[in-house]
């Protein structure tokens, strides 16, 4: 995984393009730095309430019997299954970006705030099995 903190994208922001305009001034050299900041806050916020690799995490729905299940895998993906009530799954997988090859940073940082809402529901407002 790569490694960047505001101080690398601070002092990359300073440098002078061939005209003489800053990097920060230039069209892409602000979406690769705006880019590289979304990736440091993501990250810093992922580190401030970390969620458990390999943990599960699951709900049932309020009005039936079919549940939600969550899990970080090994490679930090989540992977979202959907059983019924038979028993029945179907499931579904958002990769890491950038290293992992995901396409879907935002849906997999949302799925996250999922699990962490589970999580905290489960211990403050917990369902009959």
């Amino acid at each position: 995984m790569p490694f960047i903190t505001q101080v690398a994208i601070d002092e990359v922001s300073q440098l002078q393009m061939p005209d003489g305009g800053l990097l920060a001034g230039d069209y892409h050299g602000r979406q690769v730095i705006e880019a590289a900041e979304a990736y440091l806050k993501q990250k810093d916020e992922t580190l401030a309430d970390p969620v458990p690799v390999l943990e599960f995490f699951e709900r049932r729905e309020d009005m039936g019997t079919g549940r939600l299940q969550f899990i970080l895998d090994g490679d930090a993906d989540v992977i979202v299954t959907v059983i019924d009530k038979e028993g029945q799954a179907s499931s579904v997988e958002f990769c890491t970006p950038v290293m992992g090859g995901g396409r879907s940073p935002k849906v997999r940082e949302a799925l996250i705030n999922v699990m962490k809402a589970i999580r905290e529901e489960n211990l403050t407002s917990p369902l009959p099995t």
